[in-house]
């Protein structure tokens, strides 16, 4: 079954957005780091079902990156969830769906960070385009070199309540509804969003 991995909330200004999601919510969410060739930075908050929600912002100290960032960070006008992340059970469908799906997923690429405490986060993804502005289609991740997940062993305190993808092309969700996308709840739209309420300590939230 493909499910979410983690959606991703992207906001101006890192430190301002990691305020204001615990004033709403009573949660303050965790320092990721820093992706050093896409010139942003993040934190995550774990949520149900090994799911996470990523803030991710432009990395202002970043001075060695040029050109546009990926994840549309750079285009927002206020916080807007424009991608998510989606995975498998089954260790062998990364690639499967890669091959399945041709021409709906960007180059794959790798990562790694290092933790503090000497274990390492690994994944290999698909990497986002810059633009559009949102993308309802997923890209996809792989932690399975991974020593562990970003959620591993961090309790969730959110619980993800709904989550509905918006397409403008009807013909993407008449395809998408059947084959990809058929776990998921998807709605025409006068534009493509992506829809998001998790349930808090401060009772639900819609991001």
């Amino acid at each position: 079954m493909h499910q979410i991995d983690h959606i991703v909330l992207a906001v101006q200004n890192l430190d301002e957005a990691i305020k204001d999601f615990e004033s709403k919510t009573g949660v303050t969410p965790i320092t990721g780091g820093c992706h050093l060739n896409h010139g942003t930075k993040n934190a995550i908050v774990p949520l149900s079902n090994f799911s996470y929600l990523e803030i991710i912002a432009p990395d202002t100290d970043n001075k060695i990156f040029k050109g546009s960032r990926w994840m549309a960070v750079d285009k927002i006008q206020s916080p807007t969830i424009t991608r998510w992340a989606m995975t498998s059970d089954i260790k062998s469908s990364f690639n499967d769906l890669i091959n399945n799906y041709p021409n709906t997923f960007g180059h794959t690429i790798q990562g790694n960070r290092l933790l503090q405490n000497g274990q390492k986060l690994s994944w290999i993804m698909t990497k986002p385009a810059t633009t559009p502005l949102v993308d309802p289609i997923p890209f996809l991740i792989d932690w399975s070199t991974s020593d562990l997940h970003p959620c591993h062993n961090k309790l969730p305190e959110c619980g993800l309540i709904d989550f509905s993808l918006e397409f403008e092309n009807k013909q993407i969700i008449h395809k998408l509804s059947k084959t990809l996308l058929k776990d998921f709840k998807l709605i025409h739209s006068v534009r493509d969003k992506i829809n998001c309420i998790i349930d808090t300590p401060k009772g639900m939230v819609q991001l």
